[in-house]
């Protein structure tokens, strides 16, 4: 989990290499606020997620965040959460 990572093709400096290395399972960033949840062929499948923005600030349109479900170790759920309402 970081706060500024970048996204898929486009990492923040440094994060590309570092993420090579080592890939975690699953990647947690924020920064954006732009929901976005794929996994990462380059990276071993890691699974990318960014939440998008639940404050105030910013650019996006709609306050979201994820609930994620883990089982076992592996990620077995994901729900969006519209915290304007769904929908909104």
């Amino acid at each position: 989990m970081t706060h500024i990572a970048g996204r898929p093709g486009r990492w923040q400096r440094g994060m590309g290499e570092k993420l090579a290395a080592d890939p975690p399972d699953v990647l947690v960033c924020g920064h954006s606020h732009i929901l976005r949840v794929e996994h990462v062929e380059a990276l071993d499948n890691v699974l990318y997620v960014n939440p998008g923005a639940a404050g105030k600030q910013g650019f996006h349109d709609r306050k979201t965040c994820l609930r994620l479900t883990i089982e076992s170790g592996t990620p077995t759920q994901m729900d969006v959460i519209h915290l304007d309402g769904e929908g909104a």
